[in-house]
């Protein structure tokens, strides 16, 4: 492996790699945990990721029944099931059977959801304005570039 630094051995080559590696991690997991904790701190009703995607779904798209919700999101009926369960004791969506054809389920969302997708969105662009208040522009299009590789790897990586 060439050296990137005149003069450098391949053992601190290595030592800065490692190095390098733990910055990442730790600014990675410190801005992960603030994140979260952003997160939760808005999201008293307990609305998880997945029960989240439902929502934003539905609000998008309209009502749509569990095996469309299940296509959607790549997950199992049975997992759809129990998460319109959960959502529906939240009152964040409805469920009501088509009328003709007793085996189909239609969810569609609530008063209630919208209110909850309103207030993560006014959360979500929150904490946009606090990053973006502390980077210039040449940052922050960095910071998006980076952002796009980072769920290409992650997609690429999930499926």
């Amino acid at each position: 492996m060439p050296s990137s630094r005149k003069g450098a051995s391949r053992k601190d080559e290595e030592k800065l790699t490692e190095h390098n590696t733990c910055d990442f991690e730790n600014e990675f997991t410190m801005l992960q945990c603030k994140l979260v904790a952003e997160h939760n701190r808005f999201n008293v009703e307990g609305i998880t990721s997945a029960q989240y995607n439902i929502l934003d779904l539905l609000a998008t798209n309209g009502a749509k029944t569990t095996r469309e919700l299940a296509d959607s999101i790549h997950t199992t009926l049975s997992a759809i099931s129990k998460l319109t369960k959960k959502l529906i004791d939240k009152n964040m969506i409805t469920q009501t059977r088509d009328t003709h054809d007793r085996r189909y389920m239609y969810h569609e969302i609530t008063e209630q959801g919208h209110a909850f997708l309103q207030k993560a969105a006014i959360s979500r662009h929150g904490i946009m304005n606090r990053i973006r208040d502390g980077l210039s522009d040449d940052e922050l299009r960095q910071f998006a570039n980076l952002c796009g590789k980072i769920n290409q790897s992650l997609t690429g990586n999930m499926e």
